[in-house]
């Protein structure tokens, strides 16, 4: 991917991180009485975001990997810290804990890999690891599904862990390179 591309890929990011959060709390309402009620990214944390995704490439043969680590860069140049795991390594689920337990939300990139992955029994695999700790730790309201794979496009059709998890939670869609569409439903989008 050149480098022109990766900027048309994820120049859109960068803005998206700063209104997202705001968006995301008027979708996602709150209880008040929580302390930890809205979606921050807080100094109390290392990192701003934890970036999940797989490693193969997707269902148009794109490398899933290149297209997060070119977002990543992209945030990490204009100032935001990730926690990003480049080199998935079998079970170092010491890593995975770090990077959950000291990130402010999560960014969960969707492809059907991910879902079967997930969804599946092999408590050693890592993006199964991942996910169930992510919900541990962080719970849906502080992860925000981003959807890559065209396949993935309609959350109603998500099943399993990731369905049951996710499933109608405002996404993003960055299926296609520019910017990304919020995919909620109606009374959702009424709040926005």
């Amino acid at each position: 991917m050149s480098d022109l591309e990766t900027q048309s890929y994820v120049g859109w990011f960068c803005s998206l991180m700063n209104s997202c959060i705001t968006s995301f709390n008027k979708v996602l309402p709150f209880e008040e009485d929580e302390e930890d009620d809205a979606i921050s990214t807080s100094s109390a944390f290392i990192t701003d975001c934890y970036l999940a995704h797989d490693c193969e490439l997707d269902e148009l043969g794109r490398d899933t990997r290149a297209r997060v680590c070119s977002i990543n860069a992209y945030l990490k140049a204009r100032g935001l810290s990730t926690w990003f795991y480049e080199e998935r390594v079998a079970s170092n689920f010491h890593k995975i804990q770090h990077g959950v337990d000291n990130a402010g939300i999560a960014l969960v990139f969707i492809t059907n890999r991910y879902q079967t992955q997930v969804n599946g029994s092999d408590e050693t695999d890592n993006l199964h690891y991942e996910f169930s700790y992510l919900m541990e730790k962080k719970g849906v309201k502080k992860i925000i599904p981003i959807i890559i794979e065209p396949s993935m496009c309609n959350s109603e059709n998500w099943v399993g862990t990731l369905g049951s998890a996710l499933k109608g939670k405002p996404s993003l869609d960055m299926v296609e390179e520019g910017l990304p569409r919020i995919h909620a439903s109606r009374e959702e989008k009424k709040k926005i």
